[in-house]
């Protein structure tokens, strides 16, 4: 709506939205979140239902609502609501003496 209302130029407008979400995209702000099952090995790797994954670290900070998983030039999310709060507790316990 924003773009409607501007005094810049409709086409200029329009391309400045593409190249901003191109950028956004590009960046590394957006995090790819897991899916399916999900099996953390001993050897700091991550199995999915399609990819093996080498950890290379996990950020707890934000354990309150989800751990960030880095690995192998990916960042990816684990949700807390995704698992039971029981599960949740033991795979933090787990990935504290594995990957700290």
């Amino acid at each position: 709506m924003g773009v409607l209302l501007s005094n810049i130029p409709l086409v200029a407008s329009l391309v400045l939205l593409s190249l901003c979400v191109v950028q956004l995209i590009g960046s590394e702000i957006l995090i790819k979140p897991l899916h399916g099952g999900v099996i953390f090995g001993a050897e700091q790797e991550l199995y999915t239902e399609n990819k093996k994954y080498k950890v290379k670290k996990i950020f707890f900070s934000a354990r309150s609502i989800a751990l960030i998983i880095v690995c192998d030039g990916d960042k990816l999310i684990l949700w807390r609501d995704s698992i039971t709060e029981r599960d949740y507790r033991r795979l933090i316990c787990f990935l504290r003496g594995s990957y700290d």
